[in-house]
């Protein structure tokens, strides 16, 4: 397991957030533009880049498709695959870090 396999993992994880990410920066241009034609291309991508994120979640899930993989520590003990398991919860810990963040609000971060 030391023989770089988690960084591997962890490096493909940003596959998950860049697909959220960038999805979610298609569907806000395409509202900004939503009275013009320039919303099209924004919304497709963004779509694709969502479907994308979401296909790579259900892959990512087998641990198959991992270099490591974490068991539940309760029952059915189902393994999960480090890739799952690291670009979630980057995502989760991220959102409990800084909850301002995430929230919906007119005003910007403090920097």
């Amino acid at each position: 397991m030391s023989n770089g396999q988690v960084i591997g993992d962890a490096v493909s994880s940003c596959g998950l957030m860049i697909a959220l990410y960038y999805g979610l920066t298609g569907i806000t241009a395409a509202r900004v533009h939503r009275r013009s034609w320039r919303a099209v291309l924004p919304a497709i991508g963004g779509l694709v880049l969502f479907g994308a994120g979401m296909w790579s979640l259900r892959n990512d899930w087998d641990p198959a498709n991992s270099a490591t993989s974490w068991t539940l520590p309760f029952p059915p003990h189902r393994q999960i695959g480090g890739i799952f398991v690291i670009g979630v919860g980057a995502l989760l810990v991220g959102q409990a870090v800084t909850p301002a963040f995430f929230r919906r609000s007119g005003a910007s971060p403090a920097r």
